[in-house]
């Protein structure tokens, strides 16, 4: 009897804990349901450009802005829905909704003229008064690259037009003036320049980061004058000349890194910038042969690192790229 009363006691248990365990389950089942109908999926369509990948968000929630696509003789202007620009900020996600893509031909934007290279194209000009956020100017127009800016061709360009400008890595070549006093225009790039004119980023108090390609052979007068948020040049091998002023008045510019080619240091090349580091690529006996003209106190008085792959035995002043070719001390 006692056997009896045990074994349908244990009975009763598992038939409870099988309960508890199928209203858990069914109770988990009804939260993911509720959970999954609370999420709605943003489709982005680019109409052309290139593939933004769907998001889910949740009921009520708002959606992050993607990375802008891209397409070759357009530009980007704005993310639409219904007709209306969608704002990221404010609208909040309701349901399930495609946002469009908008764009502009780059042809009512810019004016452009032949390249050495019949397949390639330089921007002469700016010649649309539309207002863009964000303008990144395309690779490709009519189907030609394009490599480079003409003297002056932004010089008209300003905040009322575009408070952030993207040039594509295709682009090689700026030419004198191009950028010349955009005070107030935020400047991207994306690749390297290998070609420099005078005063090509003269007055650009926005231009933070530049990096120069191969094939440079100057640093042009008056070239960064007044790129007073300009804080590193880093100037490639090749180099041998920076002209006068080239980098005067660039009130944020505290380090430098020197080609071992260089030669020569202008007339006020550095002048009233705040130059305090010197990397340069060469030994300490070719720095001491640079011609160094007048108006260079922040030259002499800047303390001066020495370029060495490896780490040497000596002591003294050296430093190399890190895996980000970031210059580090050794």
């Amino acid at each position: 009897m006692k056997k009896i009363f045990f074994r349908a006691l244990c009975l009763l248990s598992v038939a409870a804990l099988l309960l508890v365990a199928f209203a858990s389950c069914k109770k988990d089942s009804e939260n993911k349901k509720e959970t999954d109908s609370d999420l709605h999926t943003v489709t982005f369509n680019s109409n052309g450009g290139t593939y933004i990948p769907d998001i889910e968000v949740r009921n009520g929630q708002k959606a992050t802005a993607p990375t802008p696509p891209t397409r070759d003789n357009y530009i980007f202007l704005y993310w639409q829905y219904d007709n209306t620009k969608w704002d990221f900020e404010f609208n909040p996600i309701t349901e399930d909704i495609t946002i469009d893509a908008l764009w502009i031909s780059a042809n009512s934007l810019f004016n452009t003229v032949p390249a050495e290279n019949p397949d390639e194209i330089l921007i002469s000009g700016f010649a649309s008064q539309k207002s863009i956020k964000s303008l990144r100017i395309p690779e490709k127009i009519n189907g030609k690259t394009v490599v480079g800016f003409t003297d002056g061709a932004m010089a008209a360009i300003h905040d009322a037009h575009a408070s952030h400008i993207i040039i594509p890595d295709t682009v090689k070549t700026v030419g004198k003036g191009s950028f010349m006093n955009i005070d107030l225009v935020h400047l991207e790039f994306e690749g390297a320049i290998s070609t420099l004119g005078e005063s090509s980023f003269e007055a650009c108090s926005h231009l933070e980061h530049l990096k120069l390609g191969d094939g440079l052979k100057t640093i042009p007068y008056r070239c960064f004058f007044g790129a007073s948020k300009l804080e590193m040049a880093d100037i490639p091998e090749g180099v041998t000349l920076i002209d006068e002023n080239a980098f005067s008045s660039c009130t944020s510019l505290q380090a430098a890194v020197l080609p071992s080619t260089l030669e020569t240091i202008a007339d006020g090349a550095f002048l009233d910038s705040a130059l305090s580091v010197i990397f340069f690529k060469g030994t300490e006996a070719q720095f001491d042969a640079l011609d160094i003209e007048s108006n260079n106190s922040e030259i002499i008085k800047a303390k001066v690192y020495f370029y060495s792959e490896s780490k040497p035995e000596e002591s003294g002043a050296f430093w190399h790229y890190d895996a980000s070719q970031t210059p580090v001390l050794w």
